[in-house]
């Protein structure tokens, strides 16, 4: 059987925006070399700071810290790595963060670690969120309640999200 641990941890998703026409405009080949060295440079940040990449989505990824000393301090690092990325690289894309508890260990037939719970769900409607009211970064309230003291943080409103009952902060 599969060992499984639940741990408060740190969320970070990155999403291409506009994947669906960069597939349509690009040769194949090209596409993949893009996406590949996005990829690469975004796991390499991650991992400079301690972070776990998690799941590779096609055009965006899964990463996240053990809840830990100093890993607020290494998210914060993370983030603005990323967002200089964002303004300097090629490739345009959103980042969302998010703090809560999941269950992490190894899945069945795959056997390669997965991440569960409702956190990870919740990330993921975040990441869809923000396409909608066009930010390129997005805190949920947990996140931007732990990052406030080591970077800005500006109030976004209250959202619902896809399969959840009630309105968010962000």
């Amino acid at each position: 059987r599969p060992h499984n641990e639940t741990f408060a941890s740190w969320l970070l998703m990155g999403d291409l925006k506009g994947f669906t026409v960069l597939s349509n405009t690009l040769p194949v080949d090209e596409l993949a070399k893009k996406v590949d060295d996005w990829l690469l440079h975004c796991k390499q940040v991650v991992e400079a700071h301690d972070g776990r990449m998690n799941k590779f989505l096609g055009d965006a990824f899964l990463a996240y810290w053990r809840d830990r000393d100093n890993v607020a301090q290494k998210v914060t690092a993370t983030l603005r790595a990323l967002e200089q990325f964002q303004r300097e690289g090629p490739l345009p894309f959103r980042l969302v963060a998010h703090h809560g508890t999941i269950m992490a260990g190894a899945t069945g037939a795959l056997h390669e670690e997965g991440l569960h719970g409702k956190e990870v769900v919740f990330v993921t409607r975040m990441e869809k969120l923000a396409g909608t009211i066009g930010k390129d970064v997005l805190l949920s309230e947990p996140a931007a309640h732990r990052l406030a003291p080591l970077r800005p943080t500006a109030w976004v409103g209250e959202h619902g999200l896809k399969g959840f009952d009630q309105a968010f902060a962000f």
